[in-house]
Formats: C-alpha cells, sequence, structure tokens
C-alpha cells in the first residue's frame, strides 16, 4: 500500500523476508512487493507445499519487538469466530538480530482484491453489494461478541484528543465499550467477496468506533456514504465491564 522504503531498509527487509521464505519452507511468486508505513512491514505471493500463501514479515527495532501489535494476529486467529471472514494464519516465526526484531507470518491466499491500494482513503465510490455491506455488518458484531482484556483505543487518549480536535471534552458516562477490528478502512478490505486484513491492533474501543473511521476514510467522496447499518445495534450496546485504561 505504501512506496518502497529507502534503499538500505528495502534492502534488509528484503534479506530478511528471503530468510523468512526459507524458514518457513516458501519460495516467492513473481516480483510483487507489498510495503508497509518506512518499510516496516514486507509482503509477497508464496508458494508452499500446501499451496500458495501470503508471506508477511514485520519489523522492529530490537528493543520494541513484541507485544501487543506483534501479539494481535495470532491471538485473532485463535479468537475470532468464523462469521469474520480473513486469511486465516498458518504459521509464524520470529527471531532477532543486534539492531532488529523480525516477525514472520504465512497466511492462505486472498484472492479478492482490496478495495484501495495506495491509502486507506476511499477517493472513488465502489461498487458493492448490499450482500457484501451484510456481510460486514455480520462481521462487526461477531467481532463485537469476542472476548478479550487487549486494548485498541486507549481511554487515555481519548481524554487528550477529544479537547484537542473537538475543541470540548464530551462526557464519558454510558459509553459502551466493546471489542473492534480497531483499524478498519479500504485497504483492509476486500470485494467482491469481502475478507478483513490486518489483524495487528484489535480490541475494546468505543462502540461503533469500526464503523465511523470507515465512514471518515470515506468523507472525498461526498456523493457516496457508508450505509448506517454497519453501527449494528449488537456491536453498538453490547458493553465490557469497566473501562479499558492502558493496553
Amino acid at each position: 500500500m505504501y512506496s518502497e522504503p529507502d534503499p538500505p531498509t528495502a534492502a534488509r527487509m528484503r534479506r530478511a523476508h528471503a530468510e523468512a521464505a526459507r524458514t518457513l519452507g516458501a519460495q516467492t511468486i513473481g516480483p510483487r512487493e507489498s510495503w508497509g508505513w518506512r518499510g516496516r512491514t514486507l509482503s509477497s505471493s508464496v508458494t508452499t507445499d500446501d499451496g500458495d500463501g501470503w508471506l508477511r514479515l514485520v519489523s522492529a527495532p530490537a528493543d520494541k519487538a513484541g507485544g501487543k501489535l506483534w501479539e494481535g494476529p495470532t491471538q485473532a486467529e485463535r479468537a475470532m469466530p468464523t462469521a469474520v471472514p480473513r486469511p486465516r494464519l498458518r504459521i509464524s516465526s520470529t527471531w532477532t538480530d543486534a539492531e532488529h526484531g523480525y516477525l514472520a507470518e504465512l497466511y492462505d491466499i486472498v484472492t479478492n482484491p482490496v478495495i484501495t491500494t495506495d491509502s486507506p482513503i476511499l477517493r472513488h465510490a465502489p461498487n458493492l453489494s448490499g450482500e457484501w455491506w451484510l456481510q460486514l455488518v455480520t462481521a462487526l458484531d461477531a467481532i463485537s461478541e469476542v472476548p478479550t482484556t487487549r486494548v485498541a483505543l486507549r481511554q487515555e487518549y481519548l481524554r487528550r484528543a477529544m479537547p484537542e480536535y473537538l475543541g470540548f471534552t464530551p462526557s464519558q458516562e454510558g459509553v459502551v465499550w466493546t471489542t473492534v477490528h480497531g483499524d478498519l478502512h479500504w485497504a483492509n478490505l476486500t470485494a467482491p467477496g469481502l475478507t478483513v486484513l490486518d489483524w495487528e491492533g484489535w480490541g475494546l474501543a468505543p462502540a461503533g468506533y469500526d464503523a465511523a473511521m470507515l465512514h471518515a476514510y470515506s468523507l472525498l467522496v461526498p456523493a457516496w456514504q457508508t450505509p448506517s447499518s454497519t453501527t449494528s445495534p449488537t456491536s453498538s450496546t453490547r458493553p465490557r465491564d469497566g473501562l479499558p485504561s492502558s493496553p
């Protein structure tokens, strides 16, 4: 989704990606690469003895490797029900060198393309069926049912950000917290068949957070709006005990 990073970072990530492929018994298919922000991730199609797959490599400074974002995909694989269409995680591997830590994840291949390829922001109205929207609502409902102690959006951030961007602090009384994907945008959704990608940051947030974020990423297409049904009754009203304060 992002541009290739600076040459030293790109070369390092390609070496690590090749090492990950060898470790997981995969071979890269074709020249296409998918880069993450500032070269933090590098992904590509691969083939294995179990069929084609998608090999994603994550990198971080060695002293910051691990934690919520690294554990998110593995925990999602264990926790999310089948009603949530997502690429299944086959196997993962981690290692650390002197300066960087790496996480390699081998997924089942996703055949439907993402809705946006160069940005999470919607710039043209997509042709999405009513069935697609129903599948998305069903998926968000199913996510909201998953019990977790993971936190997608910290309350401390809300206390700081809302006065900064809104000019006042809304009351937190009665706010419902529920489980959300946490990074729902158009580059993490596929069509015409729905798949929800990128499970690093899922956890607790105010109900309706995913639908609100998807709507915000759609505002450059004023003639087209996300159906309000993406904020479904169950995902809007099901509470969690207490309010999360920190991961």
